[in-house]
Formats: C-alpha cells, structure tokens, sequence
C-alpha cells in the first residue's frame, strides 16, 4: 500500500527529499502516519465487528447490552449487532428470559410469574410456554389485586451458573465478594437485578428473585408454589419453623421501571 510520505516525496524539490530536509519531512510523515492510523481506529470502534476488545464496554453501555459471565467475544459482538431488534421487545416475559440467559451464559430454564399466577416459562433448550390463572400466587398475603408484583425464577442445573451453597457453616468458608446460599458473587446478583429492572413491563415490581435448585419447584402445576413465604419462617404454635422452599435460595426483587 503507498502511504503519504511516499506520494508526498515525488512532489519535493530534492533538497526536501535527503539531507536535514529529508529527517524533518520523515518526521513529519511518521506523526502524520500515526494520527491517520488512530482516525481510521477509531472511525472502526464504532463498529462490534471490528472493534478491539477494550471498546467493546462503551459499546454494550451505549447500546444497553450487558456483558455475559466468560461471555467470549463471537457472542457479545452478536448481541451488540441486534440489539435495535432485542430492545423492540423489552418489557415482555420472554425478553427478560433471554437477557437473563445471555447474561447467565448458560441453557437454563427460567420462570416469570405474576400476582394471579400467570407463568411464563424458557425451558431448556429455548422452548417457550404460558400458563394463565394455573393458581392463586400468594407470596405473602398481599391483596389479588396487586397486579404489578411479579416474581423471577432461575433454575441452576449442575452448578450452572451456580451452585447451592449453606454460607459458613461447619468451618465452612466463601470466597471474597460472594454471597450467602449461593455460588453467585455480588456484582452477579448485583447485575441480574439490574437487569430485571430494566426489561420489566413498565408500571411492574418484582417481588423476589429466587433461585430454584429443583426444576419440579415453583411451575404451575406445583401445588407448593402457592405458599406463603414472606418470611424465612412462622409460628406454629410454640414453634417457629421454616417456611419458604428450603431447596431455594431467594434475593430481594427491584423496583419497577
């Protein structure tokens, strides 16, 4: 490829060409070189496909695409490429799905489920099902009409994304930056959170986000999902015992959008 100080040199009177006149314009044509070098990089940026890899971050933030756990470049460079397409259907169940998914890297099935106990199902695999008025969804006692509350159910299978985990128990240690029931760290919970508020139907609230380690649990024909579970626990006469799922682990839901 000829480059400027190749076509620049055929112009000058040869006292330009070697000489003193010779290192200054050699000069000249090397900062002229490199600033073009850094125009035409950053005119590239601009594009997923030819980004480098440091710019793919300003990219996911200006396009409002969330980089997935180890999500490796082929991925996010496709998401960053369709994400006009993903935002046209933000605030549905299955959009949420899927950003969760994206997000987890992981084939996983997970759960919408609303105050009256409509349920919006990705199973593994990607296959999508609804269930409407399968059962009265009553978490904690709240009025039916509460139509807004809705609840967020991820079911981890072998460790993927995440392991149970029952915290420090028994000498028993988790590593810095994670959390208590789960192998999830904080900045993970931190950002599905964030996710399920900014794919959430405007005008909703997410109540719970739970982490189901047993794929019968909480689905529409489970005639334990319809439980109480406000609190951890409740009293039985002199006793207090557990109230909620044990097989679950639960984070606090976000507000709506």
């Amino acid at each position: 490829m000829t480059t400027w100080g190749e076509v620049s040199r055929a112009a000058l009177p040869w006292w330009l060409r070697t000489g003193e006149g010779g290192a200054i314009k050699f000069t000249i044509d090397r900062m002229l070189g490199a600033m073009s070098q850094r125009l035409y990089d950053g005119l590239l940026a601009r594009f997923p496909s030819y980004a480098p890899d440091d710019a793919l971050p300003y990219l996911c933030r200006d396009r409002r695409v969330t980089r997935g756990i180890n999500e490796p470049r082929a991925s996010i460079v496709a998401r960053l490429l369709r994400f006009l397409d993903d935002l046209r259907v933000i605030g549905s169940p299955f959009a949420l799905h899927a950003e969760l998914r994206a997000y987890l890297q992981a084939d996983v099935m997970i759960r919408t489920v609303d105050r009256r106990g409509n349920f919006f199902t990705t199973a593994v695999g990607g296959a999508q099902s609804v269930a409407l008025n399968t059962l009265v969804w009553d978490w904690d006692g709240g009025a039916l009409s509460a139509w807004s509350r809705f609840w967020v159910i991820i079911y981890p299978a072998d460790g993927v994304p995440w392991a149970a985990s029952v915290g420090n128990v028994s000498g028993a240690t988790w590593p810095a930056g994670g959390t208590i029931g789960t192998t999830a760290t904080l900045d993970q919970v931190a950002t599905v959170r964030q996710l399920v508020q900014e794919w959430s139907p405007a005008g909703t609230r997410c109540e719970w986000i739970i982490i189901a380690f047993d794929a019968d649990t909480f689905g529409p024909t489970d005639p334990t999902a319809a439980g109480t579970y406000r609190n951890w626990g409740v009293a039985d006469g002199a006793d207090y015992v557990v109230a909620r799922n044990t097989t679950a682990r639960y984070w606090r839901g976000v507000p709506g959008t």
